[in-house]
């Protein structure tokens, strides 16, 4: 078959004409179409702002973000939620070495800012909560015993949602943070949308110190669009000076014009909008439970569609197959969990489509195994993360990686979850998920 180049390759695609369940959120809409063209590609002017030093336009349309949230301070990022992570580890850090909290499945980002900014980290596990079969619950009895044996710690970093759907008991673990006088930091990347369904439901509104949106997973805007809140006064004069340390000095305005333009569509249509998406995901739902296949958990975002399809014998390739011939494109298929991230502006047909392929799915005889991710005990690391990442290295084969320490981060994508960290050491049980999730080498330490 010939391949072909990216122009080319995402024009065949959308040729294709299947629903898109996954991001971005604007599913090619004419919201923005309508309204974004190339005239808008410029760059900084007087007549146009700075995105770091902002004194007009961009002032005035992150006033209005602030307002809207009613966070202390909301800044724009066109680097993506990447971008955001990074100024968010930055204003807790310093020049020394610098001791933080993070629960472990956190985005294989967070790790790379770890090496830049010399991070230790302090692991919090994911737990299965009451009947989910997924670990995602954080315990803040846990946070507490960290807190006691480590008076370092500067800051507690968490996921929440994740990339399922499951949404943590923020208010909890911010009350353990205030106890110690230390900020909470949540990568919100695929929550930015819960403002319009209940803004309390927001991490912002539960305690935390400082909150990443990535807004174009679950919101129109553009792809590497992101919101960075701020609800700590102590830390809004130092932010846009830690953004520009990472960013391009050259951001997109496209990006942020849509930023601009998302901020006003959710403060006029926001809550409407997702009240109506509700109806359709709920009945998407029921379909999915009368046939035993929808994933379910304590505390979940209502909007997400999360499937478990091996429950009745399908692999995520032979389910990703199935949906294809209903003109349907998931965000992913996993070998036990298949993700659709839908949004108001998908169209009534993507949703008939996405019923259909939920209601033809025949249950076959075969049981899978249950191989998804696990979160375990990380292994003693032999190097910081910093060291790793910055030491030479060699690729190995998997099987012949058992006792070498990791150089950089593993982290199949989606969902973008570190199976392994740099500098830990890989043991038996590591190496088999690498080889689960077919990975073949490994880069470790010389």
């Amino acid at each position: 078959m010939k391949k072909n180049d990216i122009y080319r390759s995402i024009k065949n695609y959308n040729h294709l004409g299947r629903s898109s369940f996954h991001t971005p959120a604007h599913k090619n809409n004419s919201l923005l179409n309508q309204n974004l063209s190339l005239s808008e590609d410029i760059t900084e002017l007087p007549d146009t702002d700075d995105l770091y030093t902002p004194t007009s336009c961009i002032d005035i349309s992150e006033k209005k973000a602030t307002k809207f949230y009613e966070t202390k301070k909301t800044i724009f990022s066109a680097g993506g939620n990447t971008l955001c992570i990074q100024t968010m580890l930055k204003l807790v850090c310093n020049a020394k070495v610098n001791h933080i909290m993070f629960s472990r499945n956190i985005h294989r980002s967070v790790i790379n800012t770890m090496a830049l900014l010399n991070i230790i980290p302090h692991w919090i596990l994911p737990q299965k909560y009451l009947n989910s079969n997924y670990p995602y619950y954080i315990n803040p009895e846990e946070i507490l015993s960290i807190f006691k044996k480590n008076e370092n710690i500067k800051a507690v970093f968490i996921t929440s949602p994740d990339y399922y759907g499951n949404i943590l008991n923020i208010k909890e673990i911010s009350e353990v943070c205030k106890q110690f006088s230390v900020p909470l930091l949540v990568d919100n990347a695929h929550g930015s949308h819960l403002i319009c369904i209940d803004k309390n439901s927001h991490p912002i509104n539960q305690g935390a110190s400082l909150v990443a949106d990535s807004i174009h997973k679950t919101l129109p805007s553009l792809t590497g669009s992101a919101l960075l809140h701020i609800t700590d006064d102590k830390l809004i004069p130092y932010a846009k000076y830690s953004m520009s340390m990472f960013g391009s000095t050259s951001p997109s305005f496209l990006i942020l014009s849509s930023i601009d333009l998302c901020i006003d569509w959710i403060a006029k249509n926001g809550h409407n909008e997702f009240k109506k998406l509700l109806e359709k995901v709920n009945l998407i739902k029921k379909t999915a439970n009368k046939k035993g296949i929808l994933y379910k958990s304590k505390c979940s975002d209502p909007a997400r569609i999360t499937l478990d399809t091996s429950n009745i014998g399908y692999t995520g390739d032979e389910f990703r197959k199935h949906l294809h011939k209903f003109k349907v494109e998931p965000e992913y298929c996993g070998k036990k969990y298949s993700v659709f991230i839908p949004s108001p502006l998908n169209a009534d047909i993507d949703f008939e489509r996405l019923q259909n392929a939920v209601l033809n799915l025949t249950p076959k005889e075969k049981v899978l195994e249950d191989k998804e991710y696990h979160f375990k005990i990380p292994t003693t690391a032999s190097h910081t993360v910093r060291n790793a990442v910055l030491s030479e290295f060699v690729t190995v084969s998997v099987n012949n990686s058992i006792g070498k320490c990791a150089s950089r981060a593993v982290a199949p994508c989606p969902p973008g979850i570190p199976l392994l960290i740099p500098g830990e050491i890989i043991q038996e049980e590591e190496r088999s998920l690498l080889i689960n999730y077919g990975i073949s080498e490994v880069d470790v330490l010389k």
